[in-house]
């Protein structure tokens, strides 16, 4: 067990039968009896877990801690798509680079915790490489963009919308996401165009261009037999 201060809880050692069990068992609840769409597994250390040292584990070594993390993943995986094969399974490892081990057991890969609009759209062009050029991938809430509101640069690259605005009143109005009347006549604009065209159901064109930093930034995709083209000049 491994405590996450900034979480204020406690992460349990994934190679150890009882948490998988366990975790099995929550996802049943949620999933079959709550009747969940999908989840979103999120927070720190996502990546990798710590040696585990508890003798009640029976380990024969420390490091199958770490090592069980994937089948952690897989039993999740399994046990959510068993349930409901449509069901969303996404890993956000919080600001951090993803681990290649993870991506067999997630189908929604998002942006995890863009601090620019480059960001979202970059990210998007690295994950898709990496999992496929029709993989899901969510530009993460339009909050974390530049000016939290440019749903241009999720739209643009093929990527999932989302946002986290609140509402009617906002509890915490120092970093307030209050969805006021201005704001909710631009979110409907946006997300009606998402709606239309629906890109995420497109292919990234990402083998087009061979160079990770291209300028102008150019992203293509395709859907139905045609191309949408991005490209900002800045």
């Amino acid at each position: 067990m491994q405590n996450i201060s900034w979480w204020n809880s406690f992460y349990l050692c994934p190679g150890y039968a009882k948490t998988v069990e366990h975790t099995q068992g929550l996802i049943k609840k949620f999933i079959g009896d709550w009747g969940f769409a999908g989840l979103k597994i999120d927070g720190q250390h996502l990546n990798n877990v710590a040696p585990c040292f508890n003798p009640a584990h029976h380990h024969a070594r420390p490091e199958e801690s770490v090592e069980g993390l994937q089948t952690f993943f897989r039993a999740i995986y399994q046990t959510a798509t068993a349930i409901d094969p449509d069901a969303v399974l996404e890993l956000c490892p919080c600001g951090t680079a993803y681990s290649a081990f993870n991506f067999p057991y997630m189908n929604h890969a998002p942006a995890s915790d863009p601090e620019s609009s480059w960001q979202v759209r970059h990210k998007g062009k690295t994950l898709k490489a990496l999992m496929g050029p029709s993989a899901a991938y969510a530009g993460d809430h339009v909050e974390l963009s530049d000016h939290h509101d440019d749903f241009a640069s999720t739209v643009g690259v093929g990527a999932i919308i989302s946002t986290k605005f609140t509402w009617p009143v906002d509890p915490k109005p120092k970093d307030s996401f209050l969805l006021t009347p201005e704001k909710e006549r631009e979110w409907r604009h946006w997300i009606a165009l998402y709606k239309e065209r629906m890109l995420p159901l497109g292919t990234y064109r990402g083998e087009l261009y061979d160079i990770g930093f291209d300028k102008p930034e150019t992203h293509v995709v395709e859907k139905s037999g045609n191309f949408l083209l991005c490209v900002l000049c800045a």
